[in-house]
């Protein structure tokens, strides 16, 4: 008589039969409305997170808010119920944070020894949960914005949990072979090139030059680069160390060249009103308006430029 036949295996399980629940996730930078499925593991959960709020997931700390009504029923319409006896103990710790006439919210901690097995129906999570994700990286980690490491700390303003920022002293900073100064320095570039002296002279003769060929002087009426709604008269001729030039020394001289300072009849395209940085070069007709601009000498053009008394004379010309 032939053996009977090996017993059949047990069933598999049942596919879990949870549903998406929308719910609100935030952090200290974001904050949307997604799906969360009550058969996720918690190990799942954090990876979908991590692109959500920037956090990974081993830096991840995991705050349920659940909201119920006054009296104890939840807002869902079931009883509250106490997590670490739902999880089976050890699984997430309650915290009470908000009570208000209306309704009273619960904190727990979304967390157990193996995130990568339990499941996020402990929690009953419902319509009206919040999951908020809280970085517990130090301050000093790559992408670490924000410093909060307790539940008190989840009301507090953006601008109480940044941290300070870091400003590194200037002596430590020229001292660093790695920085963009030593770069500079290395190739004798702006201020450290030896010939940058010369050529700064030389910038500043070739504008003087170029002033004295196109006429211009104070007092000339002048209009900037052929445009008729720039029209002025010229105010000033020559240095403007404030004007930051780049390749300047750094020393006062601006980086070299002559600038001829204009009022112009209307303020299109004033930039001041005859002063920088606290030194007045010349004084304007309309105080506290900006008809001054100060311009290289191969923008202006002298001549016979009648004044615009007002921007509808341009339409009439």
């Amino acid at each position: 008589m032939p053996p009977p036949p090996p017993p059949l295996p047990p069933p598999p399980p049942p596919a879990a039969t949870a549903v998406d629940i929308p719910l609100l996730v935030s952090s200290a930078k974001t904050q949307s409305e997604r799906r969360v499925n009550g058969s996720w593991t918690i190990g799942r959960l954090k990876a979908r997170l991590e692109p959500v709020t920037g956090i990974p997931p081993a830096s991840q700390r995991l705050l349920l808010r659940r909201y119920a009504y006054a009296g104890g029923a939840a807002a869902d319409g079931h009883d509250d119920v106490d997590v670490d006896d739902a999880a089976g103990g050890g699984v997430g710790d309650t915290k009470t944070t908000t009570t208000t006439t209306t309704t009273t919210t619960t904190t727990a901690v979304i967390t157990a020894p193996d995130e990568a097995l339990t499941t996020l129906d402990a929690w009953h999570l419902n319509r009206n949960s919040e999951i908020y994700v809280q970085d517990m990286r130090r301050s000093n980690d790559p992408g670490h914005y924000d410093r909060s490491r307790n539940e008190d700390d989840d009301d507090k303003d953006e601008d109480d949990l940044m941290t300070a920022r870091y400003a590194l002293p200037t002596a430590v900073y020229e001292a660093r072979p790695d920085s963009v100064l030593a770069w500079k320095r290395d190739g004798h570039l702006g201020r450290f090139d030896p010939g940058a002296g010369a050529k700064r002279a030389a910038a500043r003769d070739a504008h003087e030059r170029e002033a004295h060929a196109r006429r211009i002087e104070v007092g000339r009426r002048a209009r900037i680069g052929g445009e008729d709604t720039r029209r002025g008269t010229v105010r000033y001729v020559g240095d403007v160390p404030e004007i930051p030039v780049p390749g300047g020394g750094g020393d006062g001289d601006g980086g070299g060249g002559w600038w001829v300072g204009i009022e112009l009849d209307e303020p299109v395209g004033g930039k001041n009103d005859g002063s920088l940085a606290g030194r007045r070069y010349f004084g304007v007709r309309r105080p506290g308006i900006k008809t001054g601009v100060f311009v290289r000498p191969e923008r202006v053009e002298v001549g016979d430029f009648a004044a615009l008394r007002d921007l509808e004379e341009l339409e009439e010309l």
